[in-house]
Protein backbone atom coordinates (compact mmCIF):
# COMPACT_ATOMS: atom_id res chain seq x y z
CA UNK A 1 0.00 0.00 0.00
CA UNK A 2 2.88 2.38 0.81
CA UNK A 3 4.35 1.62 -2.61
CA UNK A 4 1.14 2.80 -4.31
CA UNK A 5 1.28 6.14 -2.47
CA UNK A 6 4.94 6.54 -3.37
CA UNK A 7 4.22 5.80 -7.03
CA UNK A 8 1.35 8.31 -7.10
CA UNK A 9 3.52 10.96 -5.44
CA UNK A 10 6.31 10.42 -7.99
CA UNK A 11 3.87 10.73 -10.91
CA UNK A 12 2.43 13.97 -9.49
CA UNK A 13 5.92 15.42 -8.98
CA UNK A 14 6.89 14.51 -12.56
CA UNK A 15 3.78 16.21 -13.93
CA UNK A 16 4.46 19.39 -11.91
CA UNK A 17 8.10 19.50 -13.05
CA UNK A 18 7.06 19.04 -16.70
CA UNK A 19 4.52 21.87 -16.41
CA UNK A 20 7.10 24.24 -14.90
CA UNK A 21 9.66 23.42 -17.60
CA UNK A 22 7.11 23.98 -20.36
CA UNK A 23 5.93 27.33 -18.89
CA UNK A 24 9.48 28.71 -18.60
CA UNK A 25 10.00 28.28 -22.33
CA UNK A 26 6.60 29.77 -23.18
CA UNK A 27 6.66 33.29 -24.63
CA UNK A 28 3.55 34.29 -26.54
CA UNK A 29 3.89 36.51 -29.56
CA UNK A 30 2.13 39.83 -29.54
CA UNK A 31 1.31 42.24 -32.31
CA UNK A 32 3.80 45.09 -32.40
CA UNK A 33 3.22 48.77 -32.81
CA UNK A 34 5.62 51.68 -33.07
CA UNK A 35 4.92 54.94 -31.32
CA UNK A 36 6.40 58.27 -32.28
CA UNK A 37 7.81 60.24 -29.30
CA UNK A 38 6.55 63.52 -30.77
CA UNK A 39 2.95 62.32 -30.96
CA UNK A 40 2.02 60.36 -27.82
CA UNK A 41 -1.38 58.71 -27.74
CA UNK A 42 -3.56 57.58 -24.87
CA UNK A 43 -5.88 55.24 -26.72
CA UNK A 44 -7.06 52.09 -25.00
CA UNK A 45 -6.52 48.95 -27.02
CA UNK A 46 -8.45 45.69 -26.79
CA UNK A 47 -5.30 43.53 -27.10
CA UNK A 48 -1.85 43.52 -25.55
CA UNK A 49 0.62 45.41 -27.73
CA UNK A 50 4.38 45.36 -27.41
CA UNK A 51 6.38 48.32 -28.68
CA UNK A 52 9.78 47.09 -29.89
CA UNK A 53 11.64 50.37 -29.27
CA UNK A 54 10.74 53.54 -27.44
CA UNK A 55 12.91 56.68 -27.23
CA UNK A 56 12.56 59.28 -24.51
CA UNK A 57 13.13 63.01 -25.27
CA UNK A 58 16.66 64.25 -24.70
CA UNK A 59 16.37 66.52 -21.65
CA UNK A 60 17.89 65.42 -18.33
CA UNK A 61 15.89 64.24 -15.31
CA UNK A 62 13.28 62.59 -17.49
CA UNK A 63 11.06 59.74 -16.49
CA UNK A 64 10.15 56.77 -18.64
CA UNK A 65 7.80 53.88 -18.13
CA UNK A 66 7.89 50.23 -19.09
CA UNK A 67 5.24 47.62 -18.52
CA UNK A 68 5.36 43.94 -17.76
CA UNK A 69 2.40 42.24 -19.41
CA UNK A 70 1.92 38.48 -19.36
CA UNK A 71 5.33 37.14 -20.44
CA UNK A 72 6.89 40.24 -22.06
CA UNK A 73 8.47 43.58 -21.24
CA UNK A 74 6.94 46.50 -23.14
CA UNK A 75 8.90 48.05 -24.74
CA UNK A 76 11.57 45.44 -25.39
CA UNK A 77 14.12 48.21 -26.04
CA UNK A 78 13.93 51.56 -24.28
CA UNK A 79 16.35 54.39 -25.15
CA UNK A 80 16.78 57.11 -22.52
CA UNK A 81 19.18 59.89 -21.57
CA UNK A 82 21.55 59.83 -18.58
CA UNK A 83 19.61 60.81 -15.45
CA UNK A 84 16.33 59.23 -16.58
CA UNK A 85 14.29 57.32 -14.01
CA UNK A 86 12.59 54.27 -15.53
CA UNK A 87 9.58 52.80 -13.75
CA UNK A 88 8.38 49.27 -14.53
CA UNK A 89 4.80 48.28 -13.65
CA UNK A 90 3.66 44.66 -13.54
CA UNK A 91 0.35 44.67 -15.38
CA UNK A 92 0.20 40.90 -15.81
CA UNK A 93 -1.35 38.25 -13.63
CA UNK A 94 1.98 36.53 -12.80
CA UNK A 95 4.78 37.67 -10.48
CA UNK A 96 7.85 38.95 -12.37
CA UNK A 97 11.23 40.60 -11.72
CA UNK A 98 13.43 43.20 -13.40
CA UNK A 99 16.93 41.72 -13.05
CA UNK A 100 20.22 42.73 -14.72
CA UNK A 101 21.80 40.12 -16.98
CA UNK A 102 25.17 41.00 -15.42
CA UNK A 103 26.01 42.95 -12.31
CA UNK A 104 23.48 44.41 -9.92
CA UNK A 105 22.29 47.53 -11.79
CA UNK A 106 18.67 46.30 -11.78
CA UNK A 107 17.23 44.16 -9.01
CA UNK A 108 13.53 44.64 -8.38
CA UNK A 109 12.82 41.54 -6.35
CA UNK A 110 9.43 39.94 -6.96
CA UNK A 111 6.78 42.28 -8.38
CA UNK A 112 3.19 41.13 -7.91
CA UNK A 113 0.39 42.43 -10.12
CA UNK A 114 0.18 46.24 -9.87
CA UNK A 115 3.55 46.69 -8.15
CA UNK A 116 6.23 49.00 -9.56
CA UNK A 117 10.03 49.24 -9.54
CA UNK A 118 12.03 52.36 -10.43
CA UNK A 119 15.69 52.87 -11.25
CA UNK A 120 17.57 56.02 -12.31
CA UNK A 121 20.22 55.45 -14.98
CA UNK A 122 23.18 57.72 -14.20
CA UNK A 123 25.74 56.24 -16.63
CA UNK A 124 25.75 55.68 -20.37
CA UNK A 125 25.59 52.15 -21.65
CA UNK A 126 23.42 49.26 -22.67
CA UNK A 127 21.66 47.47 -19.83
CA UNK A 128 20.21 44.06 -20.70
CA UNK A 129 17.76 42.62 -18.21
CA UNK A 130 15.35 39.71 -17.76
CA UNK A 131 12.74 38.24 -15.45
CA UNK A 132 14.48 35.90 -13.00
CA UNK A 133 11.30 33.82 -12.72
CA UNK A 134 10.61 33.56 -16.48
CA UNK A 135 14.12 33.70 -17.97
CA UNK A 136 12.92 33.87 -21.57
CA UNK A 137 11.55 37.37 -20.84
CA UNK A 138 14.33 39.75 -21.94
CA UNK A 139 14.63 43.47 -22.68
CA UNK A 140 17.18 46.30 -22.93
CA UNK A 141 17.60 49.88 -21.71
CA UNK A 142 20.02 51.98 -23.78
CA UNK A 143 21.31 55.05 -21.93
CA UNK A 144 22.78 57.79 -24.16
Amino acid sequence: MKQNYLLIALVVIAIVIAAVVLMQGYQPSYPTTTTQPSAPTTQATPTTQVTPTTKVPTSANQTATANIVDYAFNPRTLTVQVGTAVTWTNQGAMTHTVTSDSGSELNSGNLATGQTYSHTFNTKGTFNYHCAIHTSMRATVIVQ
